[in-house]
C-alpha cells in the first residue's frame, strides 16, 4: 500500500507522527544495542505496548535476533498500555507504523487494509499452527496478522494467606463462598479485581446455573429477567460472604488484603509481580464450576504480530516475526505475558522450561489446560458496555426486582434482537 502525499499532507504527517511519538510519550530506543563498528545492511522497526517487563525481554529478543542475523538492526518504538491505542491512531493516520506491530483484535479489524497480507508470504513459517488456530488473525479470509495468544480470565492466589488459614485454592461456587466465609473471619476478603472481571465471573455463574447465554452468537439480548435477578443476588452473595468487595482494586492484592485476584492472562503477571518480587508463593487457580463444566467462560484474542502493507523491509519484517515467534529463548523469557499461547510449539515449551517469572507453567497447569476447552467470547462482551450496565444497575437499585427489571430493558435496548 503505497500513500502519494502532496506537501500539505506530508507536513501534517509529519506533525502527526512527532506528536504520537513524543507528545503522546512513544519511547523510541536507538540501536543501543548494536555492536560497534557492525555494517548496517538493513534496518527494520517493531513496536508493542505494555509493561517494563514485556519491555525487557523483547530488547532481549531484538539483541539476540540481531546477533543471529548480521548486517540487520532493529529499532523498537514501545509505550505503556495506558493511551497506546491513541498512539497508534495517530502513527497510522501519519502513515509512520512500524513494519512489524503488536497489535489486538481491535486494531485488525480497524486497520486490517494497512497491514499486509501474509499469505503471500512463502518465508513465513506457520508450521507449529493449526489452520483453526489462525482464523483470528484473518480478515474476509485472507490472513492479516500472526495470533500469538488467547485470552482468558485467569486467577491467582497468594498461596501464603491460604495456607495459613489451613486453605485450598477454590476450584468450585461453593468453594468460593465456604472460602470467602473464612477470609472474612481473618478480616481480609478472598478476591480482589475490577468490575469487568468481577462481572465475567458472576456472568459464567449465571449461565452455569440456568444452562442460558444472555446473548446469541449475533450479539443480541437473549437472557430473561429472573436469570439477571438471580445474577444480582450472586453478586450480593459474594460481597456479603467475603468474596468480593465493593470499590475494590487489583492494590489489595498486593497489599495482601485479598488473597486472590482475577484479570485477563496478559495482565495477570502484572498483578503478582510485587508479591513474588517479595518472595510470596503466587499459584494460579482454575476457572470456577459447578462440576468441571467451563460454559459461561470464554477466551478472546490476544496479540498478533501484523507487518505494515506497504513496508520497504518486507523480507526482514518476516524474518524477525519467525524468530520471536519460534526461539526458544524468547518464547521462555515471554511466558503467559501476552496471553496464552495460540499454538501447541509454544505452549510445549512453557511446559519443558517449568518456572516462568515465578509462575508455574508445568503440564498440569490450569490456565494452559482451561484454555483448550473454551469457545470465543461473544461479541455483546468484548467492551465493558454489559459489565458497566450491570454495576450501575446494582447501584441504582441493589439486587432488587426493580435492579432486574432495569437491567432487562438496558440489555433489550443496548443488544436488540
Amino acid at each position: 500500500m503505497f500513500r502519494k502525499i502532496g506537501r500539505d499532507s506530508f507536513i501534517l504527517a509529519l506533525v502527526l507522527s512527532l506528536f504520537a511519538a513524543f507528545s503522546l510519550g512513544f519511547v523510541v530506543v536507538h540501536d543501543t544495542r548494536q555492536v560497534e563498528n557492525r555494517k548496517i545492511k538493513s534496518r527494520v522497526t517493531i513496536s508493542w505496548w505494555g509493561s517494563d517487563g514485556r519491555t525487557e525481554y523483547m530488547l532481549k529478543a531484538l539483541t539476540a535476533y540481531e546477533k543471529a542475523n548480521d548486517g540487520v538492526s532493529v529499532t523498537p518504538y514501545y509505550s505503556m498500555s495506558q493511551g497506546y491505542s491513541e498512539r497508534f491512531d495517530m502513527l497510522m493516520k501519519a502513515d509512520q507504523e512500524a513494519d512489524v506491530m503488536l497489535i489486538d483484535d481491535e486494531m485488525l479489524e480497524k486497520y486490517n487494509d494497512a497491514f499486509l497480507t501474509l499469505d503471500d508470504c512463502k518465508d513465513l513459517d506457520l508450521s507449529s499452527f493449526e489452520k483453526s488456530e489462525l482464523t483470528t488473525g484473518m480478515v474476509d479470509g485472507k490472513l492479516k496478522a500472526v495470533p500469538l495468544t488467547w485470552n482468558i480470565m485467569t486467577f491467582a492466589y497468594n498461596n501464603d494467606i491460604l495456607y495459613s488459614l489451613d486453605m485450598k485454592i477454590p476450584e468450585t461456587w461453593d468453594d468460593l463462598i465456604a472460602d470467602g466465609r473464612v477470609m472474612q473471619r481473618s478480616s481480609r476478603h478472598l478476591l480482589a479485581m475490577d468490575e469487568e472481571s468481577a462481572f465475567f465471573m458472576i456472568y459464567a455463574y449465571s449461565v452455569q446455573k440456568d444452562g442460558h447465554e444472555w446473548f446469541d452468537k449475533q450479539g443480541n439480548y437473549t437472557g430473561s429477567e429472573q436469570q439477571l435477578k438471580d445474577a444480582l443476588s450472586f453478586y450480593q452473595s459474594l460481597l456479603d460472604n467475603g468474596v468480593l468487595a465493593e470499590n475494590d482494586s487489583l492494590d489489595s492484592f498486593t497489599s495482601q488484603q485479598a488473597a486472590g485476584t482475577a484479570a485477563w492472562a496478559d495482565e495477570i503477571r502484572d498483578a503478582c509481580t510485587p508479591l513474588m518480587h517479595t518472595r510470596h508463593n503466587v499459584r494460579l487457580g482454575r476457572l470456577l464450576s459447578f462440576d468441571g463444566n467451563l460454559s459461561g467462560w470464554y477466551h478472546k484474542p490476544g496479540c498478533l504480530y501484523a507487518v505494515k502493507a506497504d513496508t520497504e523491509h518486507k523480507d526482514d519484517s518476516i524474518s524477525l516475526i519467525n524468530y520471536l515467534i519460534h526461539d526458544k529463548n524468547a518464547i521462555q523469557n515471554q511466558g503467559i505475558d501476552k496471553g496464552i499461547p495460540v499454538n501447541q510449539e509454544t505452549a510445549s515449551v512453557l511446559r519443558k522450561r517449568g518456572l516462568v517469572s515465578g509462575i508455574i507453567i508445568g503440564s498440569d497447569n490450569p490456565t494452559l489446560t482451561d484454555a483448550d476447552t473454551l469457545t470465543e467470547l461473544n461479541s455483546s462482551l468484548k467492551n465493558t458496555d454489559a459489565a458497566d450496565i450491570f454495576f450501575n444497575a446494582y447501584r441504582n437499585y441493589g439486587s432488587s426486582d426493580a435492579s432486574a427489571a432495569f437491567l432487562q430493558n438496558a440489555y433489550s435496548e443496548k443488544y436488540p434482537q
